[in-house]
C-alpha cells in the first residue's frame, strides 16, 4: 500500500494553473540567451515578472492551506488536550518519586556519615613502638569491634577499615620482631666473634640464617592470610554495592543544565556572535566590523 498523501480535487484544480504558469516561465527563461542590451533588458523583465509570480503564488500557497493548517491546528489542540490526564497523571508521580529519592539520599548520607565516624577510630589510630603495646593495641581494637552491634559488624566499610588498622598493627609487630631479632643475632654473634671459636661462630651464623628465614615464612604467612582477608572484604564491599544499587527502572533521567548569572565572566570560548545585532547594524549602515567580512551577495 502506497503512503502517498491523496490531495482532495479543489485542492489540485486551484494548484494545477500556478504549475502551468510556473512552467512557462522555465520554457521562456530556458530560450534566452542573453548575448546583447535587448536580450540583457528582456532577461530583467522576465527575472521581475517571475519574482511577482512566486511571491503571488507563495501568498496564494497560504492562502489555500490556511483551512487545513487551521483544522491541524484544532486536531493537535484537541489532541494535546486528550494527553493532559495523563500528563497531570505523569506529574504527580513524579512528583512523589523525586520525594522519595529526596528522602532516601538524605537516609544515605546521614548513613553514610554514622558509618564514618565509627570507621574513624580505626582509621586515624597510630600504631605503638613496641611488641607489647601493639598486642595490646589489637586486644583493644577487637574489643571495640566486637561490642559493635551484629549489624554495623557486618557493614564493609567499618570492616574494611577496622582490617585495615588491624594488618598495620600486625606489619608494625612483624617489623619490631625481626628488629629485635637482628639485634639480639647480632649481639649473640658478637660475643662468638669475640671468643675467636671459629666452629661456634660457624653454627650461631647458620643457625641465624635459619632463623631469618623461619621468620619470613611466617611474616609470608601472615602477609597471605591478609590479602585473603583482604579479598573477602573487597567481594563483601563489591555485594553490598550491588544490592545498594539495585532500583527499579522508573524511566526518571538527571539532565544537567545551566544558567548564565555574570555574561561579563564567561570565557571567550563560549560567546557566539549574534546574527541578529550583527544585521541590525549593517542596516544600520556599519561598514566594518572586527572579525566579521561584510560583502554583498546578489540573487
Amino acid at each position: 500500500m502506497s503512503n502517498q498523501t491523496i490531495i482532495p480535487t479543489q485542492y489540485l484544480e486551484t494548484i494545477s494553473p500556478v504549475l502551468a504558469e510556473a512552467s512557462r516561465f522555465l520554457q521562456e527563461i530556458q530560450k534566452i540567451e542573453i548575448t546583447d542590451e535587448h536580450t540583457y533588458f528582456l532577461g530583467a523583465k522576465l527575472k521581475k515578472e517571475v519574482t511577482t509570480f512566486i511571491n503571488s503564488g507563495d501568498k496564494k500557497r497560504k492562502e489555500i492551506t490556511a483551512p487545513a493548517r487551521a483544522l491541524v491546528d484544532a486536531i493537535n489542540e484537541k489532541a494535546g488536550e486528550a494527553l493532559n490526564p495523563a500528563i497531570q497523571a505523569k506529574e504527580l508521580i513524579t512528583k512523589q518519586i523525586l520525594a522519595y529519592e529526596a528522602e532516601l539520599e538524605a537516609k544515605k548520607q546521614a548513613e553514610a556519615r554514622r558509618i564514618a565516624e565509627i570507621s574513624k577510630m580505626f582509621l586515624i589510630a597510630e600504631t605503638e613502638d613496641t611488641i607489647e603495646a601493639n598486642a595490646e593495641m589489637n586486644k583493644k581494637i577487637e574489643a571495640y569491634f566486637r561490642a559493635l552491634p551484629i549489624s554495623d559488624q557486618e557493614i564493609p566499610e567499618i570492616k574494611q577499615a577496622c582490617f585495615s588498622l588491624i594488618e598495620r598493627v600486625n606489619q608494625k609487630i612483624l617489623l619490631l620482631i625481626e628488629q629485635e631479632a637482628q639485634k639480639i643475632e647480632a649481639d649473640r654473634l658478637a660475643k662468638i666473634r669475640a671468643s675467636q671459636d671459629k666452629e661456634a661462630l660457624a653454627l650461631a651464623e647458620k643457625q641465624a640464617e635459619l632463623d631469618k628465614i623461619k621468620r619470613e615464612q611466617e611474616a609470608e604467612d601472615r602477609r597471605q592470610k591478609d590479602e585473603q582477608i583482604k579479598q573477602k572484604l573487597a567481594q563483601e564491599k563489591l555485594e553490598a554495592d550491588k544490592i545498594a544499587n539495585f532500583a527499579p527502572k522508573t524511566g526518571m533521567r538527571t539532565y544537567t543544565k545551566f544558567e548564565i548569572i555574570n555574561a561579563d565572566l564567561v570565557p571567550r570560548e563560549f560567546c557566539t556572535p549574534a546574527d541578529t545585532l550583527i544585521n541590525q547594524a549593517i542596516k544600520e549602515g556599519k561598514k566594518e566590523i572586527p572579525g566579521i567580512r561584510i560583502y554583498q551577495e546578489k540573487k
